[in-house]
């Protein structure tokens, strides 16, 4: 009788440390999901923020080198013929503007003037 009282108690004991470990698992993994999910979550935000911040920057630049280029060519400073002087603005333009890989000019025939 009483290899059959120890039986019982060992596998009673055994029984509540597996549920136990398994109700611990249990809770340990819903909180790993859910700390990884919320992580997850911050570093898209993070990454989204980034690229929306240097898209913006970009689109300044390109937009301050078209103001200028245009108001070089609106008020006459030099001609959009003259090939030296056009280069010369374009390429400053490019060194202050090292994110803008080429700026281009377009004529009304459908000719066109670029720098890279």
């Amino acid at each position: 009788m009483r290899i059959h009282i120890r039986l019982a108690l060992s596998i009673f004991v055994l029984g509540t440390i597996a549920i136990t470990s398994g109700l611990v698992h249990a809770l340990w993994w819903r909180t790993a999901q859910a700390n990884s999910h919320a992580l997850a979550a911050t570093v898209n935000q993070q990454i989204v923020g980034a690229v929306k911040r240097e898209l913006y920057s970009l689109i300044v630049g390109a937009e301050a080198a078209h103001g200028a280029v245009r108001t070089i060519f609106a008020q006459s400073v030099i001609g959009t013929r003259e090939a030296d002087k056009r280069e010369f603005v374009f390429l400053a333009q490019l060194q202050a503007q090292p994110a803008l890989s080429w700026i281009a000019f377009g004529w009304p025939d459908g000719s066109f003037f670029a720098s890279h």
